[in-house]
């Protein structure tokens, strides 16, 4: 006896959220009666991802249910209208149609809402989505309530309905709840932040493979798009050892570890504690963190004279300009020492001798524009290492700048144009965070 006649309709086991970078590791889409977990930290943009995806959804005409824990109604209607280019006006009439939403107070609401709640008010329902889980107040310690939370996925797996569920995760950045949280869910999604970058990974997926090597993501005009700049970032900045007659390339190149991976350096020919030290304190200026991430740099110094102070400048361009994946002019020297408050301060005397003398040399019309601190700027332009007296300053155009978010502004005014901290203030919001 056949059990399935052939033209007997079968309902799709996939459902596509339309977001390709989400879609495609995901075999196609969410699964029937399949549970979701989404994890990250406050600003990765977690519940971004979920209305995105709940928008779409609802757009295809499937309904869609938001339990709402720690937005209001309001701030719904203000992430639906970001995640659309157009704003509110340009929203589907279908996805009003098909995307409710509900208040939820307590996590042991859930189950009640499922058996009660939904099929009276929501019968149509094939997704859920809890924005989130912990903003209901539920502590990890909380064993009687989760074991609730998870008769409540049972229950949906049961009834063939899609459950996403948004996460907090810890400050060592592991999955806020119990341990058993992970294993009853089938797929754990997380995303991390860095800068206007957002990193995804696949940690357990029981309906396909792990995703290790992170999608990367870019959160633009308030909605989540795959980025154009999903491999290493290579970058350079030219800068003088005070060695030699010749001026030196810092090149950087920073990665995201796999998944389970560690953060790691690379620097064959500079001091590892100095490199360190740099990446700590370019990570105290506003949305820049650069830890927990793989960074190889390559500057090949004379062992004549070894790192000098004065190549901090050309070092933490480089990186920044490998993390913000925004070019630095080849035309462009740094010179300065950068201190643990971001100042920069000034080259030596007969470093600052030396570099008029490379620069008027083997460097004419190759180098356009020298960033020193303020205080050696004067002296840097007044210097005549040209035939028949001509000033330096004549020559090439020489900057002076106080502090690195300072030069920052200068060199990528799109990026931190609008960025006036001061040192100071740069360095008590660090500490206070």
């Amino acid at each position: 006896m056949k059990l399935l006649a052939v033209d007997t309709p079968v309902e799709t086991p996939i459902c596509p959220s339309d977001l390709p970078w989400l879609d495609t590791p995901l075999d196609g889409g969410f699964r029937k009666g399949g549970c979701y977990l989404i994890s990250g930290a406050p600003g990765a943009n977690k519940t971004t991802m979920a209305v995105q995806a709940a928008t779409n959804i609802a757009a295809r005409g499937v309904h869609v249910l938001l339990v709402l824990t720690e937005q209001t109604p309001a701030d719904l209607q203000d992430v639906v209208g970001r995640v659309y280019p157009g704003g509110l006006t340009a929203v589907p009439s279908a996805v009003w149609d098909n995307l409710d939403y509900k208040m939820l107070d307590r996590a042991e609401d859930l189950l009640s809402l499922l058996r009660r709640t939904i099929p009276m008010r929501y019968p149509e329902t094939k997704v859920i989505i809890i924005d989130s889980l912990q903003g209901t107040g539920l502590a990890s310690t909380s064993s009687t309530v989760y074991r609730q939370v998870f008769s409540f996925l049972d229950d949906s797996k049961a009834r063939g309905i899609i459950t996403l569920i948004v996460t907090h995760v810890t400050k060592d950045g592991k999955i806020a709840g119990p341990k058993a949280l992970e294993h009853k869910v089938d797929v754990a999604i997380t995303l991390r932040k860095a800068y206007k970058f957002r990193h995804l990974f696949i940690c357990k997926n029981r309906f396909g493979p792990e995703v290790v090597e992170p999608i990367v993501l870019t959160v633009e005009g308030g909605r989540l798009d795959l980025s154009p700049h999903a491999s290493a970032s290579c970058a350079s900045a030219m800068g003088y050892s005070g060695a030699d007659d010749e001026l030196i390339e810092v090149q950087a190149a920073v990665s995201i570890p796999k998944l389970g991976g560690r953060a790691e350096l690379t620097a064959p020919f500079l001091p590892t504690k100095r490199v360190k030290q740099i990446i700590s304190t370019i990570s105290k200026i506003r949305d820049i963190d650069m830890h927990d991430l793989c960074y190889a740099v390559n500057a090949f110094i004379p062992n004549s004279r070894g790192y000098l102070p004065e190549m901090d400048l050309p070092l933490a361009m480089a990186l920044l300009s490998a993390y913000l994946q925004q070019p630095v002019s080849p035309r462009a020297v740094f010179a300065g020492q950068l201190d643990l408050r971001l100042n920069i301060r000034s080259p030596r005397t007969p470093y600052l001798s030396a570099l008029a003398e490379v620069l008027a040399d083997e460097q004419q019309g190759l180098i356009e524009r020298v960033f020193v601190s303020s205080g050696a700027a004067g002296y840097l332009a007044e210097l005549e290492p040209f035939h028949g007296g001509a000033s330096l300053g004549a020559q090439v155009e020489i900057v002076g700048v106080r502090t690195l978010i300072e030069l920052l502004g200068l060199v990528w005014p799109a990026v931190f144009g609008g960025m006036t901290d001061g040192p100071d203030e740069t360095q008590e919001r660090s500490d206070g965070e």
